[in-house]
């Protein structure tokens, strides 16, 4: 269920002042009033509470997990959504865990693992838990969690399930235990490589080569058009380069660093290594081919820079002092023009540059700026601080204050639209009294009985009529109009004493029967007619009684919405007030830290360069000397531990870089919301 992109480790979450922070938001937002209109359970509101949830999906699947999240506990106060079975709770303890809401989290997790749910649910709820253990540090809860799933997990989480159990026994240092789950992948899924890699790079570590080996050329040789399998390749291949030289097996190491890509990622780390392999075997030519490829690169990179001083190096190994010496003089020369930018970096670091580039332009009701760092800032200085952005510390400190960027400008907004929110409040209650007003000034009621006294009196005649089965009682107004003039005209008549007195009468009777005869022909019909009419009648009045009702619980309820909001308005407002100073202080000091995880990281790339500089000009002050003196290369690889030979030996040079870390599949990152079941 969590679907939230991303490549760094989902433990980089809020930290604790950050969750209390959200939490009181949330809270905030949860004690909103919202105006009610009927509390009758009909399917009407069946209806109303799938809009609620439907609300909350749109919100989800537009990526903006806070107003999902704010939105899911509304409806827990005001509208509880009863017709979705579980979706909502398991909804809102993964949004919870994304944002590092544990108590929330584990108390709706709680109640979804419970017997009485669905086994699907269940399992949902038990990879959750296991998460949540796993994040909060309990690997033994976890592990117990992931062995209560059932496998009736959707097939998109249960790679992702074994891949989180696989990561509790490394955690624990169960590699065999971890390599066992390898077998219950089913086909090539990410979460299988990503699993791969992670085991085959522990294995490593504990001085299991050959095995480590096996898993992790497994992901090397992975070709697909996915960049991401593509850069889950090279590091694989990078880390078994590493593991290689370590060992001082530079054939091995060699091959690995060739299948890295050379437009990828991990290019300058494999051409450094790559060169560091070929002087293993003493193949100083050779190893000079990527480095000089590595120093034609941007000078900024720390790996170009060591090959700079790397590559004089050799060339003294190779007894060429004077093409040595060329070689030290354009490294000191970029390196003291690359020591000179930097110094101005900083400078620009210490100005605010780096956190200008790090917060957002604009920030709108959902941001849709990254919750992760995934790209370099488009800065001078990142080029410089590629390790410190891939530490989990940075990752960790850039994420809360995004979220407290995030957050402070949430806050913000509701300070600013509560005087309009509390004026459509007042507009309404006015609106609802002169509705009253209007309502009482009509008699409804008064009416109500005329109309009701009126159908009764129908009824009653259709009764008699049917009872009597009278026809002429159904006859049409035109009919009776008729009768009564062909009435008044025989009555007429039969005054005069006309001599065709006789002709006429039988004329008049002639016409009484007819029409007489087609009332009684269609008595059946018209009485169908009639009552039909009057069922519909009587339908009609019975929706005129629950509009009445409903209006009647409206003047009842209604104003329950309206009674004492001022003091409620105020009392939000007050929050609002000590929490905006709050948020922007943590916001504050989270910038000051980010600064200096910053600056360190420059100072320290400051010190390297002015070491390699030092080293540059000590080794070129005594190829000099060595030059003049007419003596001939040069000083032996064994020399003492304090001469620059030494420091500049493949040996003792600074150290490559280490193999890459443990990586994570993307979809453990924040914000990581769940998808209905």
């Amino acid at each position: 269920m969590f679907i939230k992109p991303g490549n760094q480790h989902m433990v980089q979450i809020a930290s604790a002042r950050l969750r209390a922070t959200i939490i009181a938001a949330t809270c905030l937002l949860c004690t909103l009033p919202v105006l009610a209109a009927s509390d009758t359970k009909t399917e009407t509101e069946k209806r109303t509470n799938n809009l609620f949830y439907s609300e909350i999906l749109f919100h989800l699947y537009q990526q903006k997990y806070f107003a999902t999240l704010t939105d899911l506990r509304v409806a827990e106060k005001k509208h509880p959504i009863l017709y979705q079975g579980d979706d909502p709770e398991l909804l809102l303890s993964g949004l919870a865990v994304s944002y590092g809401l544990y108590d929330l989290a584990d108390q709706a997790l709680q109640q979804l693992v419970s017997a009485d749910k669905p086994q699907k649910t269940r399992d949902i709820a038990w990879f959750y838990t296991a998460k949540l253990r796993f994040l909060q540090g309990d690997l033994d809860a976890a592990e117990q969690a992931l062995t209560n799933i059932q496998h009736s997990l959707p097939e998109a989480r249960e790679g992702e399930r074994l891949n989180l159990l696989v990561d509790v026994y490394r955690g624990r240092g169960q590699l065999d235990k971890a390599r066992t789950v390898m077998d219950e992948f089913e086909g090539k899924t990410t979460w299988r490589y990503y699993a791969l890699y992670n085991i085959g790079v522990s294995l490593v570590r504990v001085g299991k080569l050959d095995d480590g080996t096996a898993l992790l050329k497994k992901v090397g040789r992975l070709r697909d058009e996915d960049e991401e399998i593509k850069s889950l390749a090279d590091r694989a291949n990078l880390a078994l380069g590493y593991a290689y030289f370590a060992k001082g097996m530079g054939k091995e190491a060699t091959s690995y660093f060739r299948q890295v890509r050379l437009e990828g990622p991990f290019s300058n780390q494999a051409l450094l290594g790559l060169g560091w392999a070929h002087t293993v075997e003493e193949n100083y030519q050779q190893a000079l081919v990527p480095w000089f490829e590595l120093k034609a690169r941007h000078a900024i990179n720390p790996t170009v820079q060591e090959s700079l001083i790397t590559i004089p190096h050799i060339l003294e190994r190779m007894k060429k002092p004077k093409l040595a010496v060329s070689h030290y003089k354009q490294a000191i020369n970029t390196l003291e023009g690359a020591l000179t930018s930097l110094d101005k970096i900083i400078l620009k670091t210490r100005s605010g540059e780096f956190l200008r580039v790090l917060k957002p332009g604009v920030v709108d009701g959902e941001s849709d700026w990254p919750w992760d760092l995934t790209a370099l800032p488009d800065i001078d200085a990142g080029p410089y601080l590629t390790q410190l952005l891939q530490t989990r510390e940075f990752q960790s400190a850039f994420e809360d204050y995004r979220t407290l960027i995030f957050l402070e400008y949430v806050l913000k907004d509701w300070h600013e639209r509560l005087p309009a929110f509390m004026t459509s409040v007042k507009a309404r209650a006015d609106a609802f009294k002169n509705t009253s007003q209007r309502v009482a000034k009509q008699q409804f009621e008064k009416r109500n009985a005329d109309i009701e006294r009126q159908y009764a009196a129908i009824q009653e005649k259709l009764k008699r009529i049917e009872n009597s089965k009278s026809a002429m009682a159904l006859a049409t107004v035109e009919e009776s109009s008729t009768l009564k003039k062909l009435d008044a005209l025989e009555a007429q008549v039969k005054r005069g004493g006309a001599e065709n007195s006789d002709v006429l009468l039988q004329r008049i009777r002639a016409l009484r029967g007819q029409i007489t005869w087609s009332v009684t022909r269609d008595y059946a019909v018209r009485r169908w007619d009639l009552r039909e009419t009057f069922d519909q009648l009587g339908e009609s009045l019975a929706e005129l009684h629950a509009l009445r009702e409903n209006l009647d619980s409206v003047e009842k309820t209604a104003p329950k919405s309206f009674n004492n909001y001022e003091p409620r308005f105020a009392q939000l407002n007050r929050r609002l007030e000590k929490l905006i100073p709050r948020i922007e202080l943590v916001a504050a000091k989270q910038e000051t830290r980010l600064q200096t995880l910053a600056l360190n990281e420059l100072v320290r790339r400051q010190r390297v360069l002015e070491q390699q500089i030092a080293r540059a000009r000590f080794s070129l002050v005594r190829l000099y000397d060595s030059i003049s003196a007419s003596q001939k290369p040069l000083a032996p690889a064994g020399g003492s531990p304090d001469s620059p030979a030494a420091e500049t030996s493949p040996d003792a040079a600074p150290a490559p870089p280490e193999p890459p870390r443990d990586t994570t599949a993307p979809s453990q990152s924040l914000p990581q919301p769940p998808a209905t079941q």
